[in-house]
């Protein structure tokens, strides 16, 4: 699977709901087929740049109590730096949970899944 493929696979997911950093692992570690910490780290990193800089999806956390989605409001740069500190403070190799992030799908992210599953359709994929 391309690192195409697997953004289409978390913004369409993201249609339904939020999409947690682990799903993203997960999606590039089948994807990908590799289990190199150092390769998934680096395809979450550009993943991540990719699809928060072509405005399909934001970055923040969700409260373990509650209260929906939270943005972040950082700089991309910052937002980064946050999340190699967060996943270099790991006791383990990759993530469990949303110990990294959360992405939340934008309006246009939204549009951009609803033509992801028309072409999955079309294709015979859904």
């Amino acid at each position: 699977m391309t690192q195409g493929e697997i953004i289409d696979e978390v913004i369409e997911f993201g249609l339904a709901d939020w999409v947690m950093d682990t799903e993203l692992v997960g999606a590039i570690r089948e994807g990908a087929r590799t289990a190199d910490p150092l390769e998934v780290r680096k395809q979450l990193l550009e993943i991540v740049t990719t699809v928060v800089n072509r405005g399909l999806a934001e970055l923040g956390d969700t409260p373990h109590g509650g209260g929906g989605f939270r943005p972040w409001g950082l700089p991309l740069d910052k937002a980064l730096e946050r999340i190699i500190r967060r996943w270099d403070a790991l006791p383990r190799t990759y993530p469990i949970g949303s110990e990294l992030f959360w992405l939340c799908n934008t309006p246009l992210g939204d549009e951009e899944a609803k033509r992801i599953q028309a072409r999955w359709a079309a294709e015979g994929l859904l």
